[in-house]
Order: C-alpha cells, then structure tokens, then sequence
C-alpha cells in the first residue's frame, strides 16, 4: 500500500520535501481528540444544569410576604438554593423606569423589559423599596411606553416568577448608560439596575431578576416553544418564556456539544489516519 501511496500520489517527494506534515497531522488529532473530551465534559454540565432547573422548577411557588418583599430571603450565601425557584411577588410596576436590554427571539429583534417593582412605599411615594422584575420581550417597534396601542398596568398586582440572572444577556461588549432621561442597555447589569431604580433597598436587590414565565406548559427541554406565543404572534406582549424556554440556551444545549463531539471525534481519526499514510509513504 505504501508502494502504491508512493507511486499515484507521489507521498514520498512530498514527505521528503515537508518532513513536517506527519507532524501537523498528529498535532491536529490529538487537538480534535482534546476538543472531543472538552465537549463531552460540557455535554456533561449542561445536561446536569437542565436537571437542576428541572427540580427547581418543580418546587411549590414561595409566596413573598411581609419584610421578605424588601428584604428578599435569598442573598450571595443561598443564592444557589433559589435559582430557578418560582415565586409569587405582589407590587406597582414603575413602567416609566423600565430597562430595555436587546435581544433577539424567533428572529424578530426586541427587548427584554426590566422594571422596578415597588413592594413598600410611604404615603406620598418619595421612599420607595422593591425588586426588579423581567416582564418579558417586547418587540422592538413597542419599545417605547408611548409607542404601544395599549395602556400599561401600573397598578398593585401579583407576578408569578422563577429568579433569573438573565445568563444569556451577560455579554458586556458594549457598556450601559445608567441615565434615567436617557437610559441604553447594552447587557442585564443586575447591580447597575438595582441602582438605576432608586429604591431604598437598592443594595439588596442586584443578585437576581425576578423573571415571568407561563408555568403551565411542558418542562421539556426539546420543545421548541421557548415563548408562549402563537404563530401569529396574537397573544399579547410582553411575550412570556415557557418552561422549556427557561431550560433552553441558544446552541449550548446537550445535544450540540454531542454533534460537536462528534464531529471532533471524526477529524481525530482522519489526520490521525493522514498522519499515519504519510508516515508511510517515507
């Protein structure tokens, strides 16, 4: 085979010629087979953070009550025990105050829309203590208040969450303007934005978001409905994440770095076989 090599694909001059082609080729396969470990071992994680949420979610709504609705239970310690928990929070929305970070779902350009919510107040409303809370996307042309064909509810209600650091709006390649006449969010801050509100509890407010969701829809991460919303796009905005759209992450999930691995494991095999015929062909 090596005769033949040298005979119909003159391997032999050109190993002759660059003695380090062997090398490249076993430097690219053992690269391909690192990689091929370094996805599974992610393959690994992501399933085990889908499993987390999983039972998470699965928990009783916690309803916050009384100081809790100021003083959240959660804090830097704990904050692990909370994550993806559903809670129940009762507060005024200050839509004026809202934080539009950009992002981009079912290929339609929106915002992700970040309030204050005030949960204690006193008579005249100049003290004011609360937490943040993601009331979903909204697509970009009503990305105003004043552009929407509808009148906010500013009033006191009851929003059913999961705590969220929102993890795919973390890219902070472009800063944030903290500016209450004139605001630009580039990522979710969380800090920033606990400050950005004003509340008297600010301090205590800038480890989470507390996110809505309809929790009424399978907790399957393979179902592509991320967003309860039809095709039309009918239902009313914000449009809420679904329990699969808590679970899923945009081209990290299991079954991505499975093909990866995949795809790892092929090329190891193939410079590692290149490697060996060249080898050969001396």
């Amino acid at each position: 085979m090596a005769l033949a090599l040298k005979q119909l694909c003159g391997f032999s001059r050109v190993n002759a010629q660059c003695p380090t082609y062997k090398y490249i080729c076993a430097g690219l396969s053992g690269g391909s087979l690192l990689y091929a470990f370094y996805a599974q071992v992610q393959k690994q994680w992501r399933e085990s953070e889908i499993q987390f949420r999983k039972e998470q979610l699965k928990k009783p709504i916690y309803e916050l009550r009384d100081e809790e609705l100021v003083s959240p239970p959660w804090n830097s310690s704990n904050l692990n025990e909370w994550l993806y928990r559903r809670v129940r929070v009762k507060g005024r929305p200050l839509h004026y105050l809202q934080m539009m970070v950009p992002r981009t779902e079912f290929q339609k350009p929106g915002y992700e829309c970040v309030v204050p919510l005030v949960t204690k107040e006193d008579a005249d409303q100049t003290v004011q203590e609360g937490l943040l809370v993601s009331l979903g996307f909204v697509p970009y042309e009503y990305k105003e208040v004043t552009d929407r064909h509808k009148l906010e509810d500013a009033s006191v209600q009851s929003f059913d969450c999961f705590l969220s650091q929102l993890p795919e709006l973390q890219d902070n390649s472009y800063g944030n303007v903290a500016n209450r006449r004139n605001s630009q969010w580039n990522y979710a801050d969380l800090q920033l934005m606990g400050q950005f509100t004003g509340f008297k509890n600010a301090d205590k407010i800038g480890k989470v978001v507390l996110e809505r969701a309809n929790f009424n829809t399978p907790l399957d991460e393979r179902n592509m409905r991320t967003y309860d919303l039809d095709a039309d796009h009918h239902l009313d905005y914000p449009y809420l994440k679904s329990n699969s759209g808590i679970l899923y992450h945009k081209d990290h999930m299991p079954w991505d770095w499975q093909r990866a691995k995949q795809q790892a494991l092929g090329s190891t095999v193939l410079f590692g076989a290149l490697g060996a015929l060249l080898h050969l062909a001396k």
